[in-house]
């Protein structure tokens, strides 16, 4: 749809790397109805109702969700269309005219023909199918039209298609290629020849002969004959002069066909089915490209993809430059749409995929949109040759905001990691020396940390800004410290922990001295762990975020008893990282 609405292909690599990929070039024009007019298809000159454009680009960006469980069941795409339509047909009436009551049973009428109809189809073909694959190696059959009666159309053109094979014995008149224009007598037809050197070539024209067979629809390209005989396989097509939908962006009565790598969807409870990842590249969903997990949702997302391509005038690939290049392009696409961990893997395949997995068209994709905002508050410059070596620097953490915090990303997954220094959080008394002291440890990330001197009362608070975190993610807070040589009072009784953010916070006793004592069985993460870099951490609550959320996460911890005086606790901040990593 997307192709339809801006004149551009699904990939074009002529264009600049950065708007090589319609679905991804669009996603930024998504989020402001103001910029859709830059995605119209220049042809189109702005002669378009407006609403028409927000209703038709609104349509594609549904189906274009990355997540396949939110793309809408294709029922909601076709009712959005017919509403779509109604408002380009009837703008000046707000109202839609009733059907009269004749036409209302003729429609009653076809649609009760219509399944009558496909119902003998669907018995007469998976009769059809059944004997035929009980003779699968016997390549001498004659032609098989619909069986029982046919209209003259077929009978026709069962009859010209025995004499398509007669030609091809006599070697008078031989196909080349796929899809051949052929015109019998007074008729014309659309041939679909399939190549036996191909594998998977039966098994294709077995597939779309019997789903064709038992598909009858207005928008279905319609079968009238086929043949399997010494050898060669045909299927006769009726001819549609206007074309396709690739040939013409706005097409009357579009029809829909080559069904041969159709497949059944999943039944009952089963949301997919598993099977091989073939199609187009540029229309496949993501999920299918990843785990081979086919699902209804898939034909939205390659929908989308049209829609993008009419609203932009873009191409999904461009054949005309059909190469290096647009493999390279075909593979960036692919890998853009897997992890980081995938990109480094599929680098070893070979010289084009590792080309294509480094380039920064993929690594971009990878880092966070706030990428540059946040190199911008670092206390050092970043340099960098490439996006891929941008996002390994920074999977090694850099300080921010003049020392007091630091940002990381999570080398398998690029989801953002802060951490708040002792300066950036509160620290009951901390800035009174006779309780806390501010100590340089020599092998911190930050400059500062603070001591606990003496207190009878412990209470350390740190505030974060969850729009700066990684969206639909459940995040964990540690309270990052070491432990003194001189230490008293803080293994008993154990500290209190909780994260508030939107729920009522849920409260944890934990206990930052690795000799608990007084805490029966305490759960994993609620005692002390080594780090890994001269450490401590314990975990303080967690606490998820969605896409888009606003607000405020609040992390404390503080003390269940007071007046038990405590020491040695050396704080180095808070550190807020993805729960799974």
């Amino acid at each position: 749809m997307l192709e339809i609405i801006t004149g551009r292909r699904a990939i074009d690599t002529t264009r600049p790397t950065e708007e090589q990929n319609l679905v991804t070039w669009a996603q930024s024009f998504f989020k402001d109805p103001n910029r859709y007019p830059e995605m119209v298809d220049p042809l189109l000159k702005g002669d378009y109702p407006v609403k028409a454009l927000n209703q038709a680009v609104g349509i594609a960006a549904m189906c274009l969700q990355e997540e396949a469980s939110i793309r809408p069941l294709i029922a909601d795409v076709v009712t959005a269309l017919e509403i779509l339509a109604m408002d380009l047909g009837g703008s000046k009436d707000t109202h839609n005219t009733p059907p009269s009551p004749v036409e209302e049973k003729i429609a009653v009428e076809e649609i009760q023909r219509s399944v009558e109809e496909s119902t003998e189809d669907r018995q007469r073909a998976v009769a059809e199918a059944i004997e035929w694959s009980s003779h699968s190696g016997n390549d001498k059959r004659r032609s098989v039209g619909f069986g029982g009666s046919l209209s003259p159309m077929e009978t026709f053109a069962m009859f010209w298609t025995q004499r398509l094979f007669k030609s091809l014995r006599s070697s008078r008149f031989k196909l080349r290629g796929c899809k051949h224009q052929k015109q019998l007598d007074t008729l014309t037809v659309a041939i679909k020849q399939f190549n036996d050197a191909v594998d998977g070539t039966r098994r294709m024209f077995l597939v779309e002969t019997l789903m064709m067979s038992l598909l009858r629809h207005l928008n279905l390209i319609r079968l009238l004959g086929y043949c399997a005989e010494e050898g060669h396989r045909l299927i006769v097509y009726e001819f549609s002069p206007l074309g396709s939908l690739d040939d013409h962006l706005f097409e009357f009565n579009p029809k829909v066909s080559s069904f041969g790598l159709a497949k059944l969807g999943p039944t009952g409870e089963r949301s997919h089915i598993s099977t091989c990842v073939i199609g187009t590249p540029g229309y496949i969903a993501p999920e299918f490209m990843n785990s081979g997990q086919l699902s209804v949702k898939c034909d939205i997302y390659s929908f989308g993809v049209i829609l993008l391509e009419l609203i932009t005038g873009r191409r999904s690939i461009d054949n005309g430059r059909w190469g290096f290049r647009a493999v390279a392009g075909g593979v960036r696409v692919a890998v853009s749409f897997t992890t980081p961990r995938d990109a480094c893997r599929a680098s070893l395949v070979s010289s084009i995929v590792r080309s294509a997995s480094d380039s920064d068209s993929v690594w971009e994709r990878f880092l966070p949109s706030d990428c540059m905002e946040v190199l911008s508050r670092a206390v050092e410059p970043v340099g960098f040759s490439s996006k891929k070596e941008l996002y390994f620097r920074l999977c090694r953490s850099i300080l921010i905001d003049g020392g007091t915090k630091s940002f990381a990303l999570v080398r398998s997954s690029g989801k953002k990691c802060f951490m708040l220094s002792a300066r950036a959080i509160t620290i009951i008394w901390g800035d009174t020396p006779v309780y806390w002291t501010w100590i340089t440890p020599p092998d911190a990330r930050f400059s500062e940390a603070a001591e606990l001197l003496n207190v009878c009362l412990l209470g350390i608070d740190g505030k974060m800004d969850v729009k700066i975190l990684s969206g639909d993610t459940t995040y964990a807070a540690y309270l990052v410290f070491k432990l003194s040589d001189e230490v008293y009072g803080l293994n008993w009784p154990p500290q209190l922990s909780y994260v508030r953010f939107r729920d009522p916070p849920l409260s944890h006793n934990v206990c930052i001295h690795p000799q608990v004592t007084g805490m029966s069985d305490p759960p994993a993460g609620r005692v002390p762990h080594w780090r890994g870099d001269g450490w401590m951490e314990v975990e303080m609550g967690e606490f998820y975020v969605e896409n888009g959320a606003e607000g405020e996460v609040d992390m404390t911890l503080t003390e269940v008893n007071r007046g038990l005086w405590k020491k040695g606790l050396i704080v180095l901040g808070i550190e807020v990282r993805p729960k799974e990593e």
